[in-house]
């Protein structure tokens, strides 16, 4: 009982901590097991990790291509770009904003400028309602201006 609590409870603090929605299957998956355990005890303690097995890779498997479809890929990976947001949630099989809408998005490059220009062309693939980024961040003096 206590292990599927535990379980969840760390899913979840991951999840807040890095809202990359991976660690968010593992609490689907443990929120299933403890539902079960409640019925069952320490009974079948087979199937309550079973049903955890499946359905963490079941949420896996709904959740991926989501976030890759909200996401225009293709130019992510062109310019070896990782996005990270901050403030999302899945609605109506839809990444969205929950919040803050804080992204930051992070390249490579050969040159310090070839990676800056990565970062902001793999920005131009993610769209929501109001959205606005300094376009300074990066540069020489940014910091100074703020």
């Amino acid at each position: 009982f206590y292990v599927w609590i535990i379980l969840l409870v760390l899913a979840v603090i991951i999840e807040i901590a890095t809202t990359d929605l991976t660690s968010i299957w593992f609490a689907a998956g443990a929120l299933v097991a403890l539902i079960l355990n409640l019925f069952v005890q320490d009974e079948l303690i087979w199937l309550q990790i079973m049903l955890f097995a499946i359905v963490s890779i079941a949420a896996m498997l709904i959740i991926k291509p989501i976030i890759k479809r909200k996401f225009n890929s293709e130019t992510v990976e062109k310019t070896g770009t990782k996005i990270f947001i901050a403030g999302g949630k899945i609605e109506n099989d839809k990444l969205v904003t929950s919040g803050g809408r804080v992204l930051a998005a992070s390249s490579f490059g050969k040159t310090f400028d070839e990676a800056w220009q990565n970062s902001y062309k793999a920005l131009e693939a993610v769209s929501f309602t109001d959205m606005f980024y300094r376009k300074d961040i990066g540069l020489p003096g940014a910091a100074e201006s703020l």
